[in-house]
């Protein structure tokens, strides 16, 4: 009698290409960087590929990312699923109005904070709605968000403050909308982080 060779059971890799792809083009090479990184892991965005630049200040980001653009958009179809952010911080950065009237001419989304990306992991612990310089609120920073460390890696602990993610889209609307209604829109303090996630 013969016996059958043993059944051998392999799961297939995906063959599902993402649905979304994003490339986000950071101004700081390892804060927002890793924000994203983390928090696309955290919840799984199997169906979003995720790519992360780094070319500078928001000027210099915006027509990096146009040129992408127009560059992706003659080497194959640029599907409509397809989405180009910029990231970046009001800092004393010259030329933001430009930089957002060049976004918004060649369809590039922008993520911004006013003063700094960090309101955003202090958005995921506490409401925060009054405006600081970006040197006193990455003090806050440090003093609230776990792993966090003004002089070093600028990094958060994701995994300490990811449950507040929610939290913080809901803080972020709410301050936003009354930047809204006192008129200055984007002041400080300010930002649409949520937007990009």
């Amino acid at each position: 009698m013969s016996r059958r060779p043993p059944l051998i059971l392999r799961r297939r890799s995906s063959k599902i290409k993402p649905k979304l792809a994003l490339t986000v083009f950071c101004e700081g090479k390892l804060t927002e960087p890793s924000y994203f990184r983390e928090f696309s892991e955290e919840h799984g965005n199997m169906l979003v590929a995720l790519d992360l630049r780094f070319p500078g200040a928001p000027m210099t980001l915006v027509e990096e990312a146009a040129a992408f653009k127009k560059r992706k958009r003659s080497r194959d179809s640029f599907d409509a699923y397809d989405q180009i952010w910029c990231v970046f911080d009001r800092d004393e950065h010259p030329n933001l109005d430009r930089a957002f009237d060049m976004a918004r001419a060649n369809g590039i989304f922008i993520a911004y904070s006013n003063p700094c990306f960090e309101l955003w992991f202090i958005l995921h612990v506490q409401d925060h709605d009054r405006p600081l310089g970006r040197h006193d609120l990455q003090s806050l920073c440090k003093k609230l968000v776990p792993g966090y460390s003004s002089s070093g890696r600028k990094c958060c602990d994701y995994k300490a403050i990811g449950v507040g993610y929610e939290r913080a889209e809901e803080r972020a609307e709410r301050m936003n909308n009354r930047r809204v209604t006192e008129r200055d829109d984007r002041g400080n303090p300010y930002t649409n982080v949520y937007e990009l996630t």
